[in-house]
């Protein structure tokens, strides 16, 4: 337990600079994209569904939550990071989500979601 806690905890570490290097390298020239939090309506995300682990949601209760990363297109956001945690809020009843709203060109929405599937299955 011990060891997997400390493999836990340098995979999140290592996660955490790949994503800042990721959106800092991807956003750097865009002064539109947030970089600070901010609460969003859910019923403005839209998000594949994905069936809830009840583990998030202790884990979310236990640990708090990391904003989810959303693209803005119009007046709608769709979820580029965090589906798992936007489904585990909808299903504990929240009406307004934590985001990191991002301003993102197609090309760079495919960009950010492949390397993020990247970083995702180094994990595993």
């Amino acid at each position: 337990n011990h060891i997997e806690r400390i493999c836990r905890e340098a995979s999140n570490s290592w996660r955490k600079r790949e994503e800042n290097s990721l959106v800092s390298s991807i956003a750097s020239s865009d002064e539109t994209n947030d970089s600070v939090p901010r609460n969003v309506d859910a019923s403005l995300i839209q998000c594949p569904c994905v069936n809830v682990d009840p583990r998030w949601i202790l884990k979310i209760k236990l640990h708090g939550l990391k904003p989810i990363i959303v693209r803005r297109v119009g007046d709608r956001y769709f979820v580029l990071d965090g589906i798992k945690r936007y489904n585990t809020l909808l299903l504990m009843g929240h009406t307004v989500v934590p985001c990191i709203v991002k301003v993102f060109t197609d090309k760079e929405t495919d960009a950010f979601v492949t390397l993020n599937k990247i970083v995702h299955k180094r994990m595993l």
